[in-house]
């Protein structure tokens, strides 16, 4: 039922009103907005000033299907987190003072590693085309490694670059970002080393330059023996669904 009072139009005894130059509801007169449609056409849903032509603030839930004509993509908190894996095989070791890389053939089953030597700072290259979908934001990194020894601690770093069309290929990289790590009490048993989320200075499409090492030369770096490096992880944000 629709009624005409004095100030407010009103459906089944809740107000319509129009003060934002559109149509307001708020179905249970609580100060709560729960739909508008502006003047400019644009409905919103829990939102009093919608930006979209459709805003919701709050869950959605869909039952069927849904059809997207153009890009899916994420902003805020909701950007899902996507992975690479960097793999001792895929690595290029330094021309000069290189990580050993190491075909490993376990007790189960075979595998590669970079051996990282405890009196040298050794190191080894990755590179990639970052996905169109990367966000421009901070990275996460995570090693995967192994020691013999069974005390101290080791020191790694990471250095990279994201290359654009026209820049040189053979560019100086960042400033070291490092993450020092007490090694397990067991021999061979997995560590793993989670760096603080740091700038990458890489934009989407960029062609990366990643390089892992050990700061053996860091006074923190006690640990006797090879670091041995089996993967690395990579997280960053999306902002979009496609790349």
């Amino acid at each position: 039922m629709c009624q005409i009072g004095q100030a407010d139009v009103q459906l089944n005894g809740r107000p319509i009103s129009s003060s934002t130059g559109g149509i307001r509801i708020d179905s249970d007169e609580n100060g709560s907005i729960d739909v508008v449609i502006s003047s400019a056409g644009k409905v919103g849903i829990g939102e009093l000033t919608p930006a979209a032509n459709l805003q919701v603030s709050g869950n959605v839930y869909i039952s069927g299907n849904v059809t997207l004509a153009d890009t899916l993509e994420y902003r805020g908190s909701g950007k899902p987190k996507r992975s690479l894996i960097l793999t001792a095989a895929g690595a290029i070791p330094a021309a000069s003072a290189g990580a050993t890389q190491t075909r490993v053939a376990g007790t189960n089953h075979t595998f590669y590693a970079l051996d990282f030597d405890a009196n040298n700072d050794e190191s080894a290259y990755w590179h990639w085309i970052q996905p169109d979908s990367y966000d421009s934001g901070d990275i996460e990194v995570t090693l995967f490694w192994t020691s013999a020894s069974t005390s101290n601690a080791t020191v790694w770093a990471v250095q990279t670059k994201g290359i654009a069309l026209g820049e040189a290929v053979d560019d100086t990289l960042s400033v070291a970002q490092t993450a020092t790590a007490t090694v397990q009490a067991s021999a061979n048993t997995l560590n793993i080393t989670s760096f603080s989320a740091f700038a990458s200075g890489w934009n989407a499409g960029d062609y990366i330059i990643f390089k892992i090492y050990r700061d053996a030369d860091n006074a923190a770096d006690t640990m006797a023996g090879d670091a041995r490096l089996i993967k690395a992880k990579i997280e960053y944000a999306a902002k979009q669904e496609s790349d």
